[in-house]
This record gives C-alpha cells, structure tokens and sequence, in this order.
C-alpha cells in the first residue's frame, strides 16, 4: 500500500516541474495518468486469476521490477509518447498488481472482523505514503536542481525496489496451503444461508454492479484531486 500510493501521490507533485521543463501541457501529461489508470482497470481483472493460480508473490515481484522501471524511465525519457508508454503501461500494470495481491492477500488470510481490522491497517500504508513521500518530493523539488524532477524520480524507483523485493520473498500463499484456516471468525448465516456465489450469478446481480459503479465514482473524484487539483 505504501508503495501503491506513493506512486499515484507522487505524480501530482511531480507533474508540474515535468510540463513545465519538457514543454508539455497539463493536459498531455495528465493524459498519461487516465490511460495508465485505464490499463490499470484492465489488468486487474486478470490480476485476480494470477492470484487464485499462483499467489500474491508474482504480482508484487512484477510490481516490484516494473513500479522500480516505471518511475526510472520516465527519468530519462524526453519523448511524450516514450512517456506514454513508460508511465502508462509500466506503471499500470505494476499498481495494478500490488493493489490486487494485497486484498486477496488479506482475504485468504483473515475473515469477518479480523480482515476489517487487518486490512485497515495494511491500508494505513496508503496514507502514510501520501504524506511521507509528498513531503520527500517537494523538499527534493527546492533544492533547485536542474531536472530535479528526474532526480526524484529515480530515487522513487529505487526506494520501489528496495521496499518491494523483501515483500516478495516474505509474502505468504494462501493460508490453506499451509493446511491453516484463516484468522477471525464469520457469524453463522443460520437458515439465511445462500449457496456460494458463482462468477455469472455475480456478473448478473444489480448488486455486484452498483458495488463498482459506486467504487467508479469515489476512484473518480479520489483520482481527480491527486491529476489536477492539487496542481493549482
């Protein structure tokens, strides 16, 4: 979450010495963020098969190496579409990973009030992140550098590996493989009971649709506020 965050927060300190040195518009490198967040949506549907087939610890070693690749390419590109291509799919697919394999992480680990609790703090990672490296950023930014913006980029890629590669090799499968149930406890459903929920009985629910058209919305004013306004 730490590094998930810190990647989106980031960029909308970063955005404006990077228009401003490279000659492009608001538009064009807020532009970058929507499609990258588009490839996001995209690989995180096949994200949570990866997780169901092999577990969380491919997602955070491609996290790792493609979030590390990401922030340092966009360092050295002077191209706009090279910046497209770097930031858009790079980063996309590397965020993309790290926000699916810790929910299900935390899903097959922890159950009913143990997840909430458990998945809040994980979460409280996000939170941090905004706060720690924005401040990174902007103290680096004063420096008065030249292309002070590449600097603390590269560093952001760095600092991605470093705190990612121990969380791929600590991270654990899920906790039936180590013949585990997971932590918590879930009330007994009693004659509420339902059969399990299948993915077409999912697909065809007004509930299932309203959960993401309302997760839509919160990301788009959520999102919103990181690509523009803190800007201005």
């Amino acid at each position: 979450m730490f590094n998930l965050f810190g990647y989106r927060s980031t960029f909308s300190i970063l955005k404006v010495p990077m228009s401003a040195e490279m000659g492009w518009s608001q538009t064009e490198v807020s532009l970058g963020y929507s499609i990258m967040m588009a490839i996001y949506a995209v690989v995180a549907y096949v994200s949570g098969f990866i997780v169901d087939k092999w577990g969380t610890r491919p997602l955070y070693v491609v996290g790792a190496v493609l979030g590390m690749l990401g922030f340092w390419g966009m360092a050295q590109t002077h191209s706009l579409y090279g910046y497209y291509a770097v930031f858009c799919i790079l980063a996309g697919v590397s965020t993309t990973g790290l926000w699916t394999g810790s929910i299900v992480s935390s899903c097959k680990w922890f159950v009913g009030e143990s997840y909430a609790r458990m998945w809040g703090i994980a979460f409280s990672g996000g939170s941090i992140a905004q706060i720690v490296l924005s401040l990174f950023v902007k103290h680096y930014l004063a420096s008065g550098a030249v292309d002070a913006w590449c600097g603390a980029m590269e560093l952001l890629g760095f600092l991605t590996l470093a705190l990612l590669a121990p969380a791929a090799v600590l991270v654990k499968q899920a906790s039936e493989t180590y013949g585990m149930k997971p932590s918590g406890h879930v009330p007994d459903a009693g004659k509420d009971a339902r059969e399990p929920a299948t993915r077409s009985g999912a697909y065809s629910s007004y509930a299932f649709w309203a959960v993401v058209a309302v997760f839509a919305f919160c990301t788009l004013g959520e999102f919103q506020i990181w690509s523009q306004l803190v800007s201005y």
